[in-house]
């Protein structure tokens, strides 16, 4: 077939371990666990620590949206079927996101409304991101694939890239790497 774009796959396999990453944070539990703060009127309050929620939120659509990004330039075939599967596994959830204040786009990228966050149901938000049957778990299993499609998509591409790819981390080592 076409040769694919090396650099563009590279780039697309880098964003999508920068988005399991930030993902993961995201999943931790000990985020969703209430700790006791002192809210405005310095009372004591037991909450959610929704600032680094958000903040690990934040940087978890960042990583996101590149991913989707650099997506959109490539032309490797794997990668970008794994990408195209990604995207429409979040769209299942659009509703869901909508109530916690985070907008699918146009163009497939993520958008966080703060205010709207900051008032939104912290359960809800739970919900989404922690458990085994949550949308934080389905798109981790999807950017799982976008990460291995790149390693095929690399190994079908050249033979100084064969070499090469060979030693690039499988799956098993990256999910030990990220526990």
């Amino acid at each position: 077939g076409a040769k694919v774009d090396e650099k563009s796959i590279e780039l697309v396999k880098s964003s999508a371990q920068e988005a399991i990453n930030s993902l993961n944070k995201l999943m931790d539990d000990s985020l969703f666990k209430k700790v006791e703060m002192t809210d405005k009127d310095g009372n004591k309050v037991v909450d959610y620590d929704k600032d680094k929620i958000l903040d690990k939120l934040k940087t978890f659509v960042e990583d996101y949206n590149s991913l989707v990004e650099d997506a959109g330039e490539m032309d490797g075939d794997n990668s970008l079927k794994a990408g195209v599967r990604m995207v429409d596994q979040l769209k299942v959830y659009r509703s869901s996101l909508a109530q916690i204040g985070i907008n699918i786009e146009g163009d497939n990228t993520l958008k966080i409304d703060e205010e709207a966050f900051k008032t939104a149901d912290m359960t809800d938000v739970k919900s989404l991101f922690s458990g085994n049957v949550s949308m934080a778990k389905n798109m981790q299993s999807k950017l799982l694939q976008v990460y291995s499609a790149t390693n095929v998509d690399l190994n079908s591409t050249s033979g100084l890239y064969s070499s090469q790819a060979i030693k690039n981390v499988t799956i098993g080592n990256m999910f030990d790497s990220l526990l």
